[in-house]
């Protein structure tokens, strides 16, 4: 997947402290160390964060011919367990701070703050070779299913990213997603790919650390989710305005709030920064359309389909071809995932999967841009009266307050950090719809509202 050129060997690659970058030279050495401890066709899972330590060991990984399950190093004993006992992995990489103590396994080597522990079993199941990932779909640690990804998959998306967002081995980019998040993990991977830098961190944007660190770092590109620009939105976007190097900012991993995209896009506009919104989903690895964003879209797109994909909506199977009329959005592309792995008797086979039904709604309009409407399971029916509820979002949130919306027990639970006063524009009883104020709405660890905990909440 990488194959730095010799210029770009003496490239910085990744911010190791406070002054100073390793360069891809010596990435390349550590590199050929750490896979020198791992044998060939293993699957590896690696519990990751955004230091220094894990892009050192992700790239090693990368490099490696292992099929790689990448796992947040904040889950709980009891749910790194169950991946353990589910897909029975060769080896475990983990942070030493985690202490997993697990049967049959033991130590073989430790980098810094990391251990690889190697599986004493003999394994008797094959492992694909093609399948270079496992990602779980949803950033929930409540389901271990994952989607099997290739190389050529990840290596065809990647190749696109860097062609559209013209990367190169100038850039510079802060982490602000979990590396096992697939967006976040795409930007770590077009950067590596590019010979560009990444800047590790787990700083939050609401910390004065994280501008000290891309201000002194002069980052030249920012990525983030929706939750990402709503709290940069608030706390200013003339912060930005500081970052003289900066380039340009992308967002996916979910709709824009309209309001935030005009302060986005205005700003942009303004400052002669590029604005990209994009769309994707873990199974098409992920990246599936781009759209860079000029002062006249007046609301959040998300464009046309990547080079090489194909995206268009459907009906209960049939193509869509008027404007502005919604369907579910389809994907053909090179990028697709080769089906869903729950467990290690998962991994021996791919799917051909010509397209990808994603679940999401949409429309598109007279230049063929697309744009989201709601997710196809998010609709609930009322009354006889078909109900999506990413619309009553979007309807009663506010820059004050953050608001989600489930369905449970035959009534709308509206979820806000304040109390909501215009229940009323929900044009259906009064006793159908309920308003419960939270200090903070729960969040999965790639900032998406976590529904199941909200749902919890109702039924316990």
């Amino acid at each position: 997947m990488i194959n730095l050129s010799e210029k770009n060997l003496q490239n910085s690659s990744i911010l190791v402290n406070k002054n100073n970058f390793i360069d891809f030279n010596f990435l390349e050495k550590e590199s050929y160390y750490i896979r020198k401890k791992i044998h060939e066709n293993s699957l590896v899972i690696f519990f990751a964060n955004n230091d220094v330590e894990s892009m050192i060991l992700y790239y090693a990984l990368l490099k490696h011919n292992v099929t790689i399950l990448l796992l947040d190093d904040d889950l709980s004993y009891k749910e790194a367990l169950k991946y353990i006992k589910d897909y029975k992995p060769a080896y475990i990489l983990f942070p030493k701070k985690n202490d997993y103590k697990i049967n049959n396994f033991r130590i073989i080597f430790k980098y810094s703050k990391f251990h690889l522990s190697k599986n004493k079993e003999k394994l008797n199941y094959i492992l694909n070779s093609n399948i270079k990932f496992l990602l779980t779909t949803s950033g929930s640690t409540r389901d271990p299913k994952c989607a099997k990804i290739t190389f050529d998959s990840i290596k065809k998306n990647t190749e696109s990213i860097i062609e559209y967002l013209q990367i190169n081995s100038k850039d510079r980019t802060v982490t602000t997603m979990p590396i096992n998040y697939s967006y976040g993990l795409s930007v770590i991977n077009s950067h590596f790919m590019a010979g560009a830098s990444i800047i590790p961190t787990n700083y939050s944007i609401v910390e004065k650390n994280f501008w000290d660190l891309i201000a002194k770092n002069k980052i030249t590109n920012l990525n983030g989710v929706p939750y990402f620009y709503e709290i940069l939105d608030r706390i200013s976007l003339d912060r930005l305005s500081e970052l003289k190097q900066l380039r340009f900012l992308t967002q996916a991993g979910g709709g824009l709030d309209q309001n935030v995209f005009l302060s986005l896009r205005n700003f942009c506009h303004k400052n002669k920064k590029l604005l990209y919104l994009m769309y994707g989903q873990t199974e098409a690895s992920p990246r599936i359309s781009f759209i860079k964003v000029n002062k006249n879209l007046l609301k959040p797109s998300v464009g046309k389909a990547l080079p090489n994909g194909k995206l268009y909506l459907v009906d209960n199977n049939k193509n869509i071809n008027k404007t502005n009329t919604e369907g579910e959005l389809r994907y053909e592309g090179p990028n697709i995932f080769s089906g869903y792995a729950k467990n290690f008797n998962d991994l021996k086979k791919l799917e051909k999967i010509r397209f990808l039904n994603t679940g999401d709604l949409g429309i598109f309009d007279k230049r063929g841009n697309f744009y989201i409407t709601g997710r196809k399971n998010r609709s609930i029916k009322l009354f006889g009266y078909r109900i999506n509820l990413d619309h009553i979002e979007d309807m009663l949130k506010s820059k004050k307050s953050n608001v989600a919306t489930i369905f449970c027990k035959d009534k709308i639970y509206v979820f806000s950090e304040k109390k909501i006063n215009n229940l009323y524009k929900v044009n259906i009883p009064k006793n159908k719809i309920i308003n419960h104020v939270l200090t903070k709405l729960p969040q999965l660890k790639n900032n998406k509202i976590d529904y199941k905990k909200l749902e919890d909440t109702v039924n316990d």
